[in-house]
Protein backbone atom coordinates (compact mmCIF):
# COMPACT_ATOMS: atom_id res chain seq x y z
CA UNK A 1 0.00 0.00 0.00
CA UNK A 2 3.06 2.10 0.50
CA UNK A 3 3.74 1.99 -3.33
CA UNK A 4 0.02 3.32 -3.93
CA UNK A 5 -1.96 0.13 -4.46
CA UNK A 6 -5.22 -0.81 -3.13
CA UNK A 7 -5.90 -2.72 -0.37
CA UNK A 8 -6.46 -6.02 -2.94
CA UNK A 9 -3.68 -4.78 -4.86
CA UNK A 10 -1.29 -4.97 -1.74
CA UNK A 11 -3.09 -8.50 -0.71
CA UNK A 12 -2.08 -10.01 -4.41
CA UNK A 13 1.67 -8.69 -4.19
CA UNK A 14 1.81 -10.12 -0.83
CA UNK A 15 0.80 -13.73 -1.62
CA UNK A 16 3.37 -16.24 -1.64
CA UNK A 17 5.04 -16.03 -5.67
CA UNK A 18 3.94 -19.27 -7.83
CA UNK A 19 5.17 -17.74 -10.98
CA UNK A 20 7.26 -18.57 -13.49
CA UNK A 21 10.66 -16.80 -11.93
CA UNK A 22 13.57 -15.38 -13.83
CA UNK A 23 15.57 -17.65 -16.04
CA UNK A 24 19.61 -16.67 -15.76
CA UNK A 25 19.52 -17.33 -19.60
CA UNK A 26 17.01 -16.65 -21.23
CA UNK A 27 14.58 -19.12 -22.38
CA UNK A 28 15.08 -18.60 -26.39
CA UNK A 29 18.63 -19.02 -26.00
CA UNK A 30 18.14 -21.99 -24.00
CA UNK A 31 15.65 -23.18 -26.62
CA UNK A 32 17.86 -21.97 -29.48
CA UNK A 33 20.94 -24.29 -28.68
CA UNK A 34 18.38 -27.27 -28.15
CA UNK A 35 18.69 -27.74 -24.70
CA UNK A 36 15.58 -30.45 -23.45
CA UNK A 37 12.60 -28.89 -21.81
CA UNK A 38 13.58 -30.36 -18.62
CA UNK A 39 16.72 -28.33 -18.10
CA UNK A 40 15.07 -25.04 -19.12
CA UNK A 41 13.92 -24.65 -15.06
CA UNK A 42 16.21 -26.27 -13.24
CA UNK A 43 17.66 -24.84 -9.39
CA UNK A 44 21.02 -23.86 -12.05
CA UNK A 45 18.76 -21.29 -14.45
CA UNK A 46 15.85 -20.04 -12.65
CA UNK A 47 15.74 -17.56 -10.19
CA UNK A 48 12.51 -18.42 -8.24
CA UNK A 49 13.67 -17.63 -4.03
CA UNK A 50 11.84 -19.66 -1.43
CA UNK A 51 9.35 -17.91 0.63
CA UNK A 52 9.09 -14.84 -1.57
CA UNK A 53 6.18 -12.42 -2.34
CA UNK A 54 4.61 -11.94 -5.80
CA UNK A 55 5.94 -8.34 -4.96
CA UNK A 56 8.97 -8.93 -3.78
CA UNK A 57 9.76 -11.27 -6.85
CA UNK A 58 8.36 -8.42 -9.28
CA UNK A 59 10.51 -5.95 -7.59
CA UNK A 60 13.95 -8.27 -7.77
CA UNK A 61 12.76 -9.39 -11.44
CA UNK A 62 12.56 -5.86 -12.25
CA UNK A 63 16.42 -5.41 -11.23
CA UNK A 64 18.13 -8.11 -12.55
CA UNK A 65 16.43 -8.43 -15.70
CA UNK A 66 17.23 -5.34 -18.56
CA UNK A 67 13.92 -6.29 -20.28
CA UNK A 68 11.42 -6.77 -17.78
CA UNK A 69 9.61 -3.65 -16.55
CA UNK A 70 6.40 -5.03 -15.65
CA UNK A 71 3.60 -7.24 -14.94
CA UNK A 72 -0.19 -7.97 -14.92
CA UNK A 73 -2.40 -8.49 -11.33
CA UNK A 74 -4.93 -11.16 -11.19
CA UNK A 75 -8.17 -9.57 -11.30
CA UNK A 76 -8.16 -6.80 -13.63
CA UNK A 77 -6.20 -5.16 -10.82
CA UNK A 78 -3.69 -2.27 -12.03
CA UNK A 79 -0.50 -3.33 -13.32
CA UNK A 80 2.69 -3.95 -11.08
CA UNK A 81 5.13 -1.32 -13.20
CA UNK A 82 8.32 -1.33 -11.89
CA UNK A 83 9.33 1.61 -13.63
CA UNK A 84 7.08 4.14 -12.26
CA UNK A 85 7.45 2.40 -8.36
CA UNK A 86 11.54 2.14 -8.53
CA UNK A 87 12.38 3.91 -11.31
CA UNK A 88 14.84 2.76 -14.17
CA UNK A 89 17.69 3.52 -12.24
CA UNK A 90 16.68 0.70 -10.17
CA UNK A 91 17.97 -1.93 -12.55
CA UNK A 92 21.13 -3.89 -11.37
CA UNK A 93 24.50 -3.23 -13.13
CA UNK A 94 26.17 -5.92 -13.78
CA UNK A 95 27.97 -6.78 -10.92
CA UNK A 96 24.17 -7.00 -8.83
CA UNK A 97 22.75 -8.58 -11.71
CA UNK A 98 25.13 -11.35 -11.50
CA UNK A 99 24.85 -11.61 -7.43
CA UNK A 100 21.52 -10.79 -7.07
CA UNK A 101 20.43 -12.75 -10.71
CA UNK A 102 22.35 -15.93 -10.06
CA UNK A 103 19.83 -18.66 -8.75
CA UNK A 104 21.08 -20.15 -5.55
CA UNK A 105 21.61 -23.45 -7.05
CA UNK A 106 24.73 -22.32 -9.64
CA UNK A 107 25.63 -20.30 -6.48
CA UNK A 108 26.00 -23.28 -4.38
CA UNK A 109 27.78 -25.59 -7.71
CA UNK A 110 30.44 -22.78 -8.00
CA UNK A 111 30.73 -22.27 -4.31
CA UNK A 112 31.04 -26.56 -3.88
CA UNK A 113 33.32 -26.41 -6.91
CA UNK A 114 35.23 -23.85 -5.75
CA UNK A 115 36.13 -25.28 -1.69
CA UNK A 116 36.59 -28.89 -3.96
CA UNK A 117 39.70 -27.19 -5.76
CA UNK A 118 40.86 -25.38 -2.73
CA UNK A 119 41.00 -29.10 -0.48
CA UNK A 120 42.26 -30.63 -3.82
CA UNK A 121 45.03 -28.58 -4.34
Amino acid sequence: MAQGFSRDAAEALARPYTGMGEHLIKREWLRAVRLPETALDTPLTLLRPRGISFGEMYELHFRVDRSFWGARMPGGLPSWKGKLLLGAEAKYGPVGKAWFGTPIGLKATGAAAGTGYAVYR
